[in-house]
């Protein structure tokens, strides 16, 4: 009797263990996919994307623009933007025609000449109040000065995340998973 009183209560104190409140569980929720923007301290979700195809720059190197889109604005099949709304954009030089290769894309050292000819680097920047006549930032447009573009996954599970330090200071980070429409 002794022995199950015993075992009962171990029972009771393990079950505690593995116990947790759904409260707990909804702090610990990991927003690491979700499609945004963030500049500065302001957050922007990501409404659409496009990439255009691979332009011959050098032998074995390849440009393809990204662009990610927040709300308010749209492309063409051109890859023309319309609306108004605020982007971020990253030109990035790989050795793939048709397709972003995974890996990490780093902006040039500062003061240092772009080599176009090389890959595995990125220029990016981002966007603001674009085509808004009343835009209400003083710096609309930003280009990066540091940071990296990283490419993983393909097709609908292609991820891309950018981290770069515009030259007005302003942190530029972007995460997007899903496909990306190919424009000319």
């Amino acid at each position: 009797m002794k022995s199950s009183k015993i075992f009962g209560f171990a029972a009771v104190l393990l079950s505690l263990v593995f116990v947790s409140c759904t409260k707990d569980d909804d702090d610990n929720v990991s927003n690491d996919n979700a499609n945004e923007i963030t500049i500065g301290n302001v957050t922007y979700a990501i409404n659409s994307s496009f990439r255009t195809k691979g332009e011959f720059i050098s032998d074995g190197v390849y440009e393809h623009d990204v662009y990610l889109l927040g709300e308010g604005l749209s492309f063409d099949t051109n890859g023309n933007i319309s609306g108004v709304g605020s982007m971020v954009y990253a030109n990035i030089y790989t050795d793939s025609e048709n397709t972003l290769t995974n890996g990490t894309y780093e902006y040039p050292p500062f003061g240092e000449a772009l080599d176009v000819f090389s890959i595995r680097f990125v220029t990016a920047g981002v966007e603001l109040d674009f085509n808004d006549p009343n835009g209400t930032n003083p710096d609309d447009i930003s280009n990066g000065s540091t940071g990296t573009v990283t490419i993983s996954g393909s097709g609908s599970n292609t991820q891309v995340v950018i981290d770069i330090t515009a030259t007005n200071a302003n942190q530029i980070k972007a995460t997007y998973t899903g496909d990306f429409a190919v424009v000319d």
